[in-house]
């Protein structure tokens, strides 16, 4: 994911370009303190829905919020929702979804089938500044092929 950051304009200019990077799926924490510690003009946004995994982040992975990195309990559809309902939105230049479905029916499914969803990434492509880029952690049981952000995010 971190090799998407190349996507945007002028990836020579990263480290001196501010950045705001949100993060759907907190994990351990590797991807938001990495861009954090490589990237000095980043802002980093991050959502995880279960707190216990910001717990465990801090604990055992090293992770810690500061000025330029926020975690955000929340369901990462709904806080992109919400974003993009405002009249004045949040404005990304890269969007990650690095997070599973917890289904075990699916197996391993990342993104969930919801993220992927045509309506939902038009709320995506809302909150993105015009030199967008949208990384997404892609595994699934069948590895879908005909991923539809390639027809909303181009």
């Amino acid at each position: 994911m971190i090799a998407g950051l190349a996507l945007l304009r002028n990836p020579e200019l990263l480290l001196e370009t501010p950045l705001a990077l949100l993060v759907v799926g907190l994990g351990g924490g590797s991807l938001p303190l990495f861009v954090h510690d490589h990237f000095p003009k980043s802002c980093i946004d991050a959502v995880e829905i279960d707190p216990s995994m910001l717990e465990v982040a801090t604990q055992w992975f090293g992770f810690s919020q500061s000025e330029r990195m926020k975690v955000h309990i929340a369901d990462g559809l709904d806080y992109i929702t919400s974003l993009a309902g405002r009249e004045v939105r949040s404005h990304y230049n890269v969007v990650t979804f690095d997070a599973d479905s917890k289904n075990p029916t699916l197996g391993m499914s990342c993104p969930p089938p919801a993220f992927v969803d045509q309506p939902f990434l038009q709320k995506v492509k809302s909150i993105l500044t015009p030199e967008e880029a949208f990384c997404s952690a892609s595994l699934s049981a069948e590895m879908r092929v005909n991923l539809p952000w390639r027809r909303i995010i181009p």
